[in-house]
Order: structure tokens, then sequence, then C-alpha cells
């Protein structure tokens, strides 16, 4: 479920800053400052879901402190136990 979820929401993000820039009313300026490639955004959507800041529907969102801490605990707890605080996202993030 987690990765039919997460396949279905990376075209979306995407998608979605494409066609934020379309070039209705403009008369040729283009800001390319903050445009990203897709692989940061998969890169950043791994880091948000690795160090908590992910948000999980539309119940928080922008997730609390405290529930960034509780996810990065369990994050921690169920794909790094054996390793030292912070961890760092790894082959399982990826997926």
């Amino acid at each position: 479920m987690k990765t039919a979820y997460l396949l279905m929401l990376i075209p979306a993000l995407a998608s979605a800053t494409a066609f934020a820039q379309g070039t209705q009313g403009t008369q040729g300026t283009s800001d390319t400052s903050s445009k990203r490639t897709t692989a940061q955004v998969r890169q950043e959507l791994i880091e948000a879901k690795h160090d908590g800041t992910y948000a999980r529907g539309n119940a928080e969102f922008p997730p609390s402190e405290q529930t960034v801490e509780r996810r990065k605990d369990e994050h921690a707890a169920a794909k790094h136990p054996n390793e030292g605080k912070p961890a760092k996202p790894d082959a399982h993030d990826m997926k």
C-alpha cells in the first residue's frame, strides 16, 4: 500500500510544479531558481519520511513537533534498531 501511494505521489508532485509554472499572462519571463528535478523531489520525499516531517493525509498538516518526534522514534525503532541517533536514510527509505 505504501509503495502504491508513493508511486502515485511522486508524479503528482512533479507534475504539480510543471503545471503551476505555465506561461499564461507572462511576457517571456521565467523563474528557474525554484525548479527542481524529479530526483530532487524524490530525495526530499525520502528525507521527509525518514525524519518524520512527511504528513500522512490531512489529519495534521503541518505535523506538530510531538508528531514529528513520535514518527522519528517509530521509524528508528522499526527500521534502524541497531543504529545510533540520528540514523541516516538508507535502502529501505528508498522504497
